[in-house]
């Protein structure tokens, strides 16, 4: 039995050390981002060149690279079909460029850091038009609304708020409206329309509420 004693040993060190390995290998990142920066590049140079590369989301980003970052001139491909196309600086949007909505809104401006930060217009498809200053991705100042007939409106924002005067406010089902408001509430001419761009209700406001219908 003693010349049993070493084999033994051996066979359960070995047991041992092939458990570990085990172990290492199960608590090594599995996540394919981490395991290989380039592992979701789908075509081109995803480190420092042009590529196009796939990100959670799912997104989809084609323009140029830097260290692996997002640098330089580039478009994004959201899930639901919203479109930047425009500067980025260290994997963020950052510079001039553009966004495109799924309800077909454009807002054309700058960023800073990956949000609004400048000037820039915002185009419905309707034809019109908003034109203000940005600030970490809020409208804050004054905004000038021009319509199809050229005609100009203009309201003061506070931190993405409309607070007097013309302005629009989209709510997070889709509707949004457009008219006059008064300390923050629609107060005046204004219509609201339906996800679809038709009208849900216009005509007079008061204290938020319609007061006075028109077709």
């Amino acid at each position: 039995m003693r010349a049993l004693k070493y084999p033994i040993l051996i066979a359960l060190g070995v047991l041992v050390v092939a458990g570990c390995l085990l172990i290492v290998g199960l608590i090594q990142p599995t996540n394919s981002e981490s395991a290989s920066p380039r592992s979701n590049c789908a075509e081109g140079d995803c480190e420092n060149g042009m590529g196009r590369k796939h990100f959670p989301g799912p997104q989809v980003y084609y323009g140029a690279f830097s260290g692996g970052l997002r640098h330089g001139v580039g478009m994004l491909v959201e899930a639901d079909g919203t479109r930047y196309s425009g500067n980025w600086k260290k994997d963020l949007r950052h510079g001039e460029g553009a966004i495109q909505y799924p309800d077909l809104r454009i807002f054309k401006g700058f960023f800073q850091s990956g949000r609004k930060h400048g000037k820039g217009i915002l185009t419905w498809p309707e034809g019109i038009k908003l034109i203000g200053q940005w600030q970490h991705g809020k409208l804050h100042g004054v905004a000038v609304y021009i319509h199809k007939d050229k005609k100009e409106l203009a309201g003061l924002y506070e931190h993405g708020q409309i607070i007097s005067g013309f302005g629009t406010w989209i709510y997070l089902d889709g509707t949004h409206y457009i008219g006059e408001w008064e300390g923050g509430l629609r107060s005046g001419n204004g219509i609201l329309f339906k996800q679809d761009g038709s009208i849900a209700a216009g005509g007079i406001w008061l204290n938020d509420y319609i007061f006075e219908l028109r077709d």
